[in-house]
Formats: structure tokens, sequence, C-alpha cells
């Protein structure tokens, strides 16, 4: 069965002044003071034009005439995630699940209520969203092992999730973006997975010489709701 053909991902300028000296690296370029953001700033602007101007690779609108000429009940079906890390485990949340993802913050503590859990609330795009600590609701140390991360360089994020009119966020140590996993390489949740992880895992797929887990995205959201309210 044919998979969707993937375009090489491509970062343009290896040493990226916005990873070197702009908001993602030490924040000593004088253009900061103009344009606040990376974002704003006409040299990130044209890198991204690059990424989506630069040709195609050798065979690639060949491959996708072949899928898209493949009947579409005999396609293997697949789940789209964002691939992501917390601690030392690599987790799938479904994509349907992810509204943006954005750098880490400090949440805002809530008196009386924000715990080890439900940490409080942060600032996104202007709007207050709930903050959890989703690693200790797994129950997950901090520490991972070496030669465990995906990414060149790592960089812990925020990631927002909405789901069934919920919204919450929490911090990843990594995120290394969105892949298609084929349903019929999902295996069982493993005993080593622990209890905790276990109840809101639907199963684990290899990916990229790692083992990750899928996550529950309703049951995870039903959950936190509970928890904050309580």
């Amino acid at each position: 069965m044919n998979s969707a053909p993937q375009i090489p991902p491509v970062e343009p300028q290896a040493e990226s002044c916005w990873r070197r000296i702009g908001v993602w690296g030490d924040r000593t370029c004088p253009e900061l003071a103009a344009h606040s953001h990376c974002g704003n700033c006409p040299v990130f602007a044209a890198a991204g034009r690059a990424l989506f101007d630069r040709a195609a690779p050798d065979g690639y609108l060949g491959e996708w005439a072949d899928v898209l000429a493949t009947p579409a009940d005999s396609r293997e079906e697949t789940v789209s995630a964002l691939v992501l890390r917390l601690g030392p485990v690599w987790l799938a949340l479904p994509s349907a699940a992810v509204a943006s993802i954005t750098e880490l913050r400090a949440p805002h503590l809530v008196p009386h209520r924000s715990g080890k859990i439900f940490t409080g609330l942060v600032n996104i795009a202007g709007e207050l969203q709930l903050a959890f600590d989703v690693r200790a609701l797994f129950g997950l140390a901090a520490a991972a092992p070496a030669n465990l991360a995906l990414s060149s360089r790592v960089y812990p994020r925020l990631v927002l999730c909405r789901r069934e009119g919920r919204a919450f966020a929490f911090a990843a140590d990594e995120v290394y973006g969105s892949a298609a996993l084929p349903l019929s390489q999902m295996l069982p949740v493993p005993s080593s997975a622990g209890a905790a992880l276990s109840i809101y895992a639907r199963g684990q797929f290899s990916f990229r010489k790692r083992q990750l887990l899928l996550l529950d995205d309703e049951l995870l959201a039903a959950a936190l709701a509970r928890l904050q309210l309580s």
C-alpha cells in the first residue's frame, strides 16, 4: 500500500540567526529592539518563503500520482499525531486535539487551587488557559536517557489542546513534529509503561527507532477537567 510521500525537512540557513541570536537563541540580535520578535522580522519571513518555494525532490510528484491513483479503500489507515516527549517517554497526541504550540512560559499560580498537576493559568495569544503538568499526571521522571532526543536541538514547548469544548495547556520537553502512524502497526500498551500512563494510552508504535505511545486525547481532556474542578 502506498503512503503519502514526504518532502525531507529543510531548515533554511543551518545556523539560522533566530536560533543563534534571536528569540530562540541568546537574544543579542540588534533587530529585536525594532521588531520585538523574530516572527516580525523580514529575514525570518524571507526564510519561510524560501521553504515553500523550494523545488520538490526528484520523483516526488510521480509518487503522489501513484498514491492518488490508488483506490481510497485500499490505502492504509493512519492516525495523524503530534510526536512529543515528556521526560523519558515519547508520546503521540492526535493532531485534531492540538490547537497551537508556543514558547514555554511559567503559569500564574491560582491561590488555593494550583498544585502538583493543575499548575495555574498561562497566557497564550492574549487568552488565559488552564495549565497542567501532564508529566506529573503520568508519573514520569524529569530526566531522560542519553540519545533519546530526536531533534538536533531540543527546545521545551507549550502545547495547547482543545477537545470537546475543553482547552488545556501543558509543557513538553521536546516536540518533534507531526507524523502519520499506520493503525495496522499499533501494538498493545506494554506493561512497562506504568499504571498511570497506561490509562491514557491507546497503543504503542515504533517510530524512528523509538517507542511512542498514542494518547487518548478525549480521556486525557476529561481527566484534566475533573482535576481542575476538584
